[in-house]
Parts: C-alpha cells; structure tokens; sequence
C-alpha cells in the first residue's frame, strides 16, 4: 500500500481522532494551497485522467503525482518513484513538494482506497469534484 496505514487502534477513537486531525490540516494554510495548486495542475492536465497504485507510469500521474508536477518536480522523476519503494507515497509528497503529512496521507487514501475500482477518468473526476468540496474561498 502507498500509505502507512493501520487499522489497530492503541486507544477507542484513535482513528477517527487522525481523520480529523487530516481534515483540520487540509483546512489550514498549507492544505488549501496544496488544494489549489492539485486544482490548477488537474485543469492543466491535457489527458483527463489519475492513475492508481503508482506515483507515475507512462506519464501518467496520481492525485499526489499531479500535486507534485505542479510543484516542479518532473514526471520522470516520478515515475523512478517506484512502486516497491519503502518510501510511502505520503513521505514522497512531504519530501519533494513541502506538502502537509496529513494532506497527502487524504489524498492516497482518496486515490488508492476510496477509488480503487474507479477508472482513471472517474478517478480524475471525482477527485477534480473533492478537491473543488474542500477549497475554502478567499475572503
């Protein structure tokens, strides 16, 4: 899997405290920009299309591969990101373009888990769609 994820709670809660802990980062400064900067580079996006299960492949990218496109990083970079990787794709993320741990971890789960039997144009879609849901508005 692409992100550490574990269902074993230390504590009753504990994983609904850490999905509310990923929401509140997204909703800070870093998330939004993180949300528009993932927004303009899927408008951009000459292929309508997210892949699954890889940062990048045959130039093809992820939701967090878009995100770090964006940010400069290069899709061959990406792509020699490879899936076997012990990195996580969070970590990735986090390393290469300054993203909030949490808000990539949002964003491989949305990808990966929630759309796994997705195809990548409803991927591309749906995860357009939740970006747009948790954009604030400038004021």
């Amino acid at each position: 899997m692409r992100i550490g994820y574990n269902e074993d709670e230390q504590f009753p809660g504990q994983f609904e405290l850490w999905r509310a802990n990923c929401f509140r980062s997204l909703a800070g400064r870093a998330g939004q920009r993180a949300l528009r900067d993932l927004e303009a580079e899927l408008l951009a996006m000459p292929v309508k299309r997210l892949i699954a299960d890889a940062v990048a492949r045959d130039g093809e990218v992820c939701a967090v591969g878009a995100l770090l496109r964006h940010r400069g990083v290069p899709t061959r970079d990406l792509e020699a990101f490879g899936d076997d990787d012990s990195e996580g794709t969070d970590e990735l993320a986090v390393r290469r373009g300054a993203v909030p741990r949490l808000v990539a971890w949002l964003l491989v789960e949305l990808n990966d888990v929630d759309l796994d039997n997705a195809t990548p144009e409803e991927r591309y879609e749906t995860v357009l769609a939740w970006v747009r849901e948790q954009t604030k508005v400038a004021a």
